[in-house]
């Protein structure tokens, strides 16, 4: 029988290839993402921003197939979506089925069911995400790397973005604009929860966006996990299986007419109770939370300016 520095000699390129894939593992982040790395067209990667300054223009794209809130084929400067973060054991992030698309979503049933801490709403609610396509200008390599895919939270970037959007001596900038836009500066410092981003800037392009650049444009929906199965969501959350009895599986999103809605008013319910502690329908609009309330389209129909008014039409909800 050979000897083990014999059987070890012929197997050397094993332990170069195992060192490869662990620094590649390593390398990639400890928390889910709602891409879809394998749909990347060749060279793609994802852009984190660095320590220090980073410059980066922002690339349109024209829309796909996997966005049915705009039209395929429309130009677009970015992706909006609704998404749960880092849920379950693996962090996994998916893209709200109820907030983007009015389809059933079993983290949204559940908060809707459930009168739950504000921490633990605070770690399942849906965050505002932004997905751009970008071309950064960091230094020579990152610059050579031509397009990459940012995701950033809306209150991080975009929010900021809309504030230097229109300057206090009036007009507008279209910053995104491929021949007249601005090229995006913002100063990341810190590590961690300690992160923070600051001073904002809009720095005149020396040149209009090369060719190179804007052919390189893709479809960033198509890259993008933009409609999760709902066993998957729920798998991730509960750590189960789905069964029959939960919600998703015979819940659908429908318009009902004025018949069925005065059907269900002459029923007696449970009072419906805001998860934040506010007056369910009284208080809608007045509270930041509202905007990102599960219950939003509810509580809105109970408003008083809502009540006083004759309904002319029926109000989206879930039907079981």
């Amino acid at each position: 029988m050979a000897s083990f520095r014999q059987r070890a000699k012929n197997k050397r390129q094993d332990l170069i290839n195992n060192h490869r894939a662990t620094q590649q593992q390593a390398s990639k982040s400890q928390y889910g993402s709602v891409l879809i790395p394998k749909k990347f067209p060749d060279g793609v990667e994802q852009f984190y921003m660095k320590d220090g300054w980073n410059s980066i223009d922002i690339i349109p794209f024209f829309a796909g197939k996997e966005d049915e809130r705009v039209e395929e084929g429309s130009l677009r400067d970015w992706i909006f979506l609704k998404v749960h973060r880092n849920i379950g054991a693996a962090n996994d992030h998916f893209v709200c089925p109820t907030l983007n698309f009015g389809l059933p979503c079993p983290i949204c049933e559940y908060m809707n069911k459930n009168r739950i801490e504000t921490e633990e709403w605070k770690k399942i609610k849906a965050t505002d995400i932004y997905a751009y396509l970008v071309w950064a200008h960091n230094d020579k390599e990152e610059e050579k790397k031509g397009i990459q895919i940012l995701l950033m939270a809306g209150y991080i970037f975009q929010d900021q973005l809309e504030e230097l959007r229109f300057p206090d001596n009036g007009g507008e900038i279209l910053y995104t604009c491929i021949d007249e836009g601005r090229t995006i500066k913002v100063k990341r410092t810190g590590k961690g929860m300690g992160t923070r981003y600051l001073g904002y800037q809009f720095v005149d392009r020396i040149e209009p966006l090369p060719d190179r650049i804007l052919n390189a444009s893709f479809s960033l929906d198509e890259v993008i996990d933009m409609h999760p199965d709902y066993n998957r969501i729920y798998r991730a959350f509960y750590g189960s299986e789905a069964t029959n009895d939960d919600t998703g599986q015979e819940a659908s999103y429908q318009e009902e007419d004025q018949n069925d809605i005065n059907e269900d008013e002459g029923q007696s319910e449970d009072p419906i109770e805001c998860p934040y502690d506010h007056v369910f329908g009284e208080d809608y609009g007045n509270h930041e939370d509202c905007d990102d309330c599960v219950l939003n389209l509810d509580c809105k129909a109970e408003a008083p300016e809502k009540k006083e008014q004759p309904k002319t039409s029926g109000r989206r909800r879930f039907r079981r």
